[in-house]
């Protein structure tokens, strides 16, 4: 008797291209996924452009100019992002995560190293009428916070200006 022929018995000597393309495309495929995966790998890794301090507070002041009040509910939302703008302008001159800090916090921490010229207290006092708003609830009528906004655009532009001279 004679031994079976291939796997299983089976004759293969008919199917052997066909399988070595199969497996020839598995490879071809597993390559690819690679090839790509390691190049999305590096595209996602690649650090980023920075953005100099001034390109930065151009982008905050352009978007609290574009902040307009529709509903009574947006005063909380808007006086929020102002205070984060205004932290997060002046985090580009100091060396401090001023977005994560309390407002007595902050003014602890840089009534010492204040960079402006502008009296440090109108910026605090700035950061606390936000605070009131925000988790006082504290109504306000729409010239009171076109006020307030044209307030802290002012000390945006002063962040500018200081950021003109220092670089």
């Amino acid at each position: 008797m004679k031994p079976p022929h291939g796997l299983m018995g089976l004759d293969t000597s008919h199917d052997f291209p066909w399988i070595m393309v199969i497996i020839a495309t598995m490879l071809g495929v597993f390559i690819l996924c690679t090839v790509y995966h390691l190049y999305r790998t590096k595209m996602m890794n690649r650090p980023q452009k920075e953005k100099s301090p001034t390109q930065l507070i151009r982008e905050i002041k352009l978007g609290m100019e574009n902040l307009k009040i529709i509903e009574s509910s947006d005063y909380k939302t808007h006086f929020a992002q102002i205070s984060l703008n205004l932290r997060e302008a002046l985090e580009q001159f100091v060396n401090l995560p001023l977005r994560d800090l309390t407002t007595e916090e902050i003014e602890s921490r840089l009534s010492a190293q204040w960079p402006l010229t502008k009296p440090f207290g109108e910026f605090i006092d700035i950061l606390r009428w936000s605070d009131r708003v925000k988790y006082q609830n504290i109504e306000l009528a729409s010239d009171e916070f076109a006020t307030y906004k044209e307030e802290a655009l002012k000390w945006v532009d002063e962040l500018l200006n200081y950021g003109r001279h220092s670089q």
